[in-house]
């Protein structure tokens, strides 16, 4: 018998928001989408793919097999998190969004599932593939000086508290409910490179501000659905001492992780 939980997840309506800039080849545009239609995701759901468009007018065309997608098309500014921000505002009316940028591999069955699962509980605001982990500001800072700069100009003029916790999910693979979107107001936006870069980090930071939390969906990062660009952080949680210094950020006083000697790679990925 199927449990209440699943049967809420089925009938949730759930929107899958597929960013792409129509500079980039289609090719992997379309190898998302066909696995999109052909690996379970575990839940039903619509899709619509959101296009930075450089010019006016200008429209993709995708395989016949491909015809009904949803198709919005917007001015290309706030990159791939902008056209999340877009997808969202413009079909305000589901319960659950899982935003992907069109490089994502769907690496096994029950993807959409395993996110409206993470992110079920009240309490929970974002959800993501992969959660940088800091124990503080102050280490962010020390590797990433410059963006830490940003979050800080960033966030003072969207009036964002930064909070304690440096912690934030990478903008690469996000689901979230209606309700924490309505709430947050949607993510961080930026125009210029740096300040896209920062809203990024600080998108986690207002979830927090906002009374919630931001998880990974699984112990493992990338479980459900890969980025080519970071398959390196893929293979480093393989390692026994990954999930070593993952438990013990997770569950030592941030004060005393702060002291623990880590190297850039276990520090920035766990």
């Amino acid at each position: 018998m199927m449990s209440d939980r699943a049967k809420s997840d089925i009938a949730a309506r759930n929107l899958v928001v597929v960013s792409y800039y129509d500079r980039r080849p289609l090719s992997e545009l379309i190898a998302l989408l066909d696995q999109l239609a052909e690996v379970d995701a575990g839940a039903p759901f619509d899709l619509c793919v959101v296009v930075n468009a450089t010019e006016e007018g200008r429209r993709i065309e995708l395989p016949d097999r491909h015809k009904n997608v949803e198709r919005l098309y917007r001015e290309n500014h706030g990159y791939n998190v902008g056209a999340w921000q877009h997808g969202w505002q413009s079909r305000p009316e589901y319960d659950f969004y899982l935003f992907l940028q069109d490089e994502c591999v769907i690496r096994r069955p029950g993807w959409l599932k395993a996110f409206l699962r993470a992110a079920r509980r009240p309490e929970i605001g974002l959800v993501g593939e992969s959660l940088d982990p800091f124990p503080s500001w102050d280490r962010f800072g020390s590797f990433f000086p410059e963006v830490y700069q940003d979050c800080l100009r960033v966030a003072a003029g969207c009036g964002i508290p930064m909070g304690t916790i440096a912690d934030h999910l990478q903008t690469l693979v996000i689901g979230a409910r209606r309700d924490v979107l309505e709430r947050m107001g949607g993510f961080v936006l930026g125009e210029s490179k740096e300040e896209a870069v920062a809203g990024e980090v600080l998108a986690s930071v207002l979830a927090r501000a906002r009374g919630y939390s931001v998880r990974q969906v699984a112990w493992l990062p990338f479980e459900y659905i890969a980025h080519p660009q970071w398959s390196s952080i893929r293979t480093l949680s393989r390692r026994w001492y990954w999930s070593v210094s993952r438990a013990m950020h997770l569950y030592l006083p941030p004060g005393l992780n702060d002291m623990i000697p880590r190297r850039r790679g276990a520090t920035t990925r766990p």
